[in-house]
């Protein structure tokens, strides 16, 4: 049996190319498309490894700012505490007073000279665009009118905004926390 081979007329010749030409289209665009979704993928793991990084850093600049305005308030250094709070800060105390603005800076220098300890815990910090949430506790050592020491524990939450660059502490409000 003798074997025949394809005929090499022009329409078959055609049909070949045509059929060898799309099973390449296909296999470029195939080619195309995982490239493309390499880059996508590459392209996302960096932007989400780089808005993690800057959620880090500004976590990590809030803390430093927790401690900074911590120590401020313990040494009564209202220069200091000027530069962090915000002018229109509001502050609920823990005697469920509201105070507005500036006047918080010598209300903190005020109730500061009565401690006898301050100590704080950041137990989290959470970071949305321009605002950062700081929450923890607290423990103030302040003495009283009969000479005797008062232990308060308290919980508070202080709301940091970044603004022109800068963090400022808009809003913060402390609360005893019950003895049971």
């Amino acid at each position: 049996m003798r074997h025949v081979s394809k005929p090499w007329t022009l329409g078959a010749i055609g049909k070949r190319v045509s059929a060898y030409k799309t099973e390449a289209f296909v296999k470029v665009s195939i080619l195309l498309k995982i490239q493309l979704v390499k880059k996508t993928t590459l392209f996302t793991a960096l932007l989400i490894i780089t808005l993690d990084s800057a959620a880090q850093n500004a976590e990590t600049e809030i803390r430093n700012l927790e401690n900074i305005e911590h120590k401020a308030r313990k040494e009564q250094d209202t220069a200091t505490l000027s530069n962090i709070l915000a002018p229109d800060l509001i502050v609920t105390t823990p005697t469920n007073k509201i105070i507005v603005g500036r006047e918080n800076v010598y209300a903190m220098k005020k109730a500061a000279a009565q401690f006898l300890s301050f100590e704080r815990e950041v137990e989290r910090v959470v970071i949305k665009e321009d605002i950062a949430i700081s929450m923890g506790n607290e423990t103030v050592v302040t003495s009283e009118n009969s000479g005797t020491q008062k232990i308060s524990k308290r919980r508070y939450t202080n709301v940091w905004i970044k603004q022109n660059g800068t963090w400022k502490l808009i809003a913060r409000q402390t609360c005893e926390i019950c003895k049971p």
